[in-house]
């Protein structure tokens, strides 16, 4: 619940909640809620591009490369595999195990970034131990 558009500590607690445990399902079919934002039971291109635009923005604030909304958009798909090619429902997202991934990819800038480089940082962790 938002009051004058802010959370109650509740709804905070709750979303923090979320954030941390986006593993499960529970966490999932919560952050669903804020992803699915025209309400229809799926997303699609449009809330990819609206959420990852400000990934992608804040990635080139901090001085890091950032990766083209279209091909994020395409690997999102491609992760999922959904029924429906042109949207991903929150059913898919759990068939494909990779919801924690995805949701992280659209709302989270430091998660994206070690999803995005994860082989460089694996390689670099491998060679300082």
């Amino acid at each position: 619940q938002t009051y004058d558009g802010e959370m109650d500590f509740k709804s905070f607690l709750d979303f923090v909640l979320a954030m941390e445990h986006r593993s499960t399902q529970p966490a999932l079919h919560y952050l669903w809620r804020v992803l699915d934002l025209r309400k229809k039971g799926s997303i699609g291109v449009f809330e990819i591009h609206y959420f990852f635009r400000h990934i992608r923005e804040a990635l080139i604030a901090t001085h890091h490369p950032a990766a083209e909304i279209a091909d994020v958009t395409d690997e999102i798909f491609d992760m999922v595999k959904p029924a429906n090619p042109e949207e991903i429902t929150l059913d898919d997202l759990f068939r494909s195990g990779v919801g924690e991934t995805v949701v992280s990819i659209l709302i989270d800038m430091q998660a994206f970034y070690h999803y995005d480089n994860r082989e460089s940082l694996m390689h670099h962790s491998e060679e300082h131990t």
